[in-house]
């Protein structure tokens, strides 16, 4: 009898693990790979703590290169933090880039230099912060929301998710205008759009094709943030939660470009400041998020594990 008993939990257990393995999702485990205090030191990130009616103010953004180094955007020191990472698990070594002036976003180009959206212009420096070039931005395009790169070179995004190609030279939204927010691995192109309390489409313009997200909860806002070389796509969704006050839950999630839910990963949205950008994607599907915090900045690294 226990022989006959013990098969049957054997057989129950493997029918569950194979019924678990169909319907999971990916699971995302973090780490936390930079932690940094507050100040003017060279392994500091600047803060200029709020006053009054004033928000404090932080790092602006925050990006990548195909090495795994993470660039930080210290704008109060008007530097880029540049932090290797000891086989992309941990902070080693830190290198600070000159750039003189405040900044609102960063991206960093296949040849390593690091490009920075400032007030009216979009400046690319070398790793010793020597500006080797600087484009002025035309006043038709408006509404930026920040800047990006990729196969065509580096672009600013406004916030009618349209691309302006900064090696097309910015003079006009007729040269290097493009529709949608590019992808970095590909030539695909998305708009996001909420159309519905509980809706949101995600539009491939290159392809034309199209799936809906959809939430339990209320949705606040649908944003695309990048793809990996997979083409699968990450999106931040923002979620009204019930409640007397107004709360809201943000999640990262990762679609097939066919639109299957892949991924869910919940982000602590505890900040102290609020940067331009916080989130962001590496080639291979990793999951970064920067983190301002009441006693610094911390930086982590989401895998699937």
């Amino acid at each position: 009898m226990k022989k006959y008993s013990l098969l049957i939990f054997f057989v129950a257990m493997v029918l569950t693990a194979n019924v678990s393995t169909i319907f999971a999702q990916e699971i995302y485990t973090s780490q936390e790979i930079i932690s940094t205090g507050w100040g003017e030191a060279s392994h500091e990130i600047g803060l200029i703590e709020g006053m009054e009616e004033r928000l404090p103010v932080g790092p602006a953004s925050f990006a990548l290169d195909d090495e795994g180094s993470v660039y930080i955007l210290d704008t109060v020191n008007q530097r880029v933090q540049k932090r290797e990472l000891k086989n992309r698990k941990r902070s080693r070594s830190v290198y600070n880039i000159p750039i003189g002036k405040y900044g609102a976003d960063i991206v960093v180009d296949s040849d390593k230099n690091v490009c920075v959206l400032h007030s009216t212009s979009l400046g690319k420096y070398d790793s010793k912060g020597e500006l080797l070039s600087e484009h002025r931005i035309p006043d038709e395009v408006r509404l930026i929301s920040g800047i990006d790169t990729n196969e065509e070179g580096v672009s600013i995004i406004t916030g009618e998710q349209k691309s302006y190609v900064l090696d097309k030279g910015l003079k006009s939204s007729r040269n290097g205008k493009r529709s949608g927010v590019r992808s970095k691995y590909s030539q695909d192109a998305y708009v996001t759009q909420k159309v519905g309390n509980n809706k949101g489409v995600v539009k491939n313009l290159a392809a034309d094709s199209e799936f809906q997200v959809v939430t339990e909860n209320p949705m606040a806002a649908i944003v695309f943030i990048d793809t990996d070389k997979f083409n699968n796509i990450f999106l931040s969704v923002e979620t009204f939660l019930s409640g007397p006050a107004i709360n809201v839950n943000r999640e990262i999630r990762k679609y097939s470009p066919e639109g299957e839910l892949f991924a869910t990963v919940i982000l602590d949205m505890n900040y102290h400041t609020f940067p331009n950008k916080d989130v962001a994607v590496d080639e291979d599907g990793n999951i970064y998020q920067m983190q301002p915090l009441k006693e610094g900045i911390k930086v982590l690294k989401w895998e699937v594990k």
